[in-house]
């Protein structure tokens, strides 16, 4: 089937279901890559929407990459105020790990490392 491209003219050859050539499609025409399309799915994939979404049952690297998301990265240790350390992590303090932001502080990296030491002590 031979047709005319409704954007630059050129006569094109093979299926012509949307009335593009294959340039103009894949640069102008492609209605998947339209800009309120993009928005549209981005806002339907977010949160419990996304079929990937597992609730409670997320697993530890998963959520620590939620956290940073939704939260940012840590940049001041809330232990010892510290404003120069190369690492800070969202610490879980209460051993509950979820997605509530009071179980959590910013610690830097020694602080953290002392407070997991103390919650093993404790534990056994």
């Amino acid at each position: 089937m031979v047709g005319k491209c409704s954007i630059c003219g050129k006569l094109t050859i093979g299926s012509f279901k949307t009335g593009l050539c294959r340039h103009c499609f894949v640069t102008v025409g492609n209605p998947f890559r339209r800009q309120e399309v993009i928005e549209k799915v981005k806002k339907h994939q977010k949160g419990k929407t996304n079929s990937n979404w597992k609730g409670g049952n997320v697993s530890y690297g998963g959520l620590h990459i939620w956290m940073n998301r939704n939260w940012g990265r840590p940049k001041y240790c809330d232990y010892c105020g510290i404003l120069t350390a190369k690492r800070y992590d969202w610490a879980n303090i209460t051993g509950s790990y979820d997605r509530e932001k009071e179980n959590y502080r910013r610690l830097c990296r020694g602080c953290h490392i002392r407070l997991d030491r103390y919650h093993s002590i404790e534990v056994s």
